[in-house]
């Protein structure tokens, strides 16, 4: 899968907004959805809400593209292992090495 780099740092793609999710609402493209280049780029040259969801239709024209409302880039060390969770739309960034894990 390509993923947008600069340096050692991968860009995922998070919806900070309320309403939908970004690749929370989409597990049939999480992965693409979440490391997706090409809307990594139209972020980066402020594109717009509209032009991200009208990609993101040709590309997933079956998925929910509406949280594109809010997305942001979260940079990240390649090999960081994550999870992006969501409530309401709103997803956020859990690291594993944040994160307490409970044990039976």
């Amino acid at each position: 899968m390509e993923k947008f780099k600069q340096g050692d740092m991968v860009a995922v793609l998070v919806s900070r907004g309320h309403g939908a999710g970004w690749s929370t609402w989409n597990h049939q493209h999480k992965e693409q959805m979440m490391y997706d280049p090409e809307i990594v780029q139209l972020l980066l040259n402020d594109a717009g809400d509209e032009a991200i969801e009208k990609i993101a239709e040709v590309k997933w024209p079956d998925a929910y593209v509406y949280g594109s409302v809010g997305l942001t880039i979260e940079w990240m060390p390649e090999g960081t292992e994550f999870i992006i969770e969501e409530y309401d739309g709103h997803e956020s960034v859990a690291y594993k090495e944040l994160t307490p894990w409970m044990k039976a």
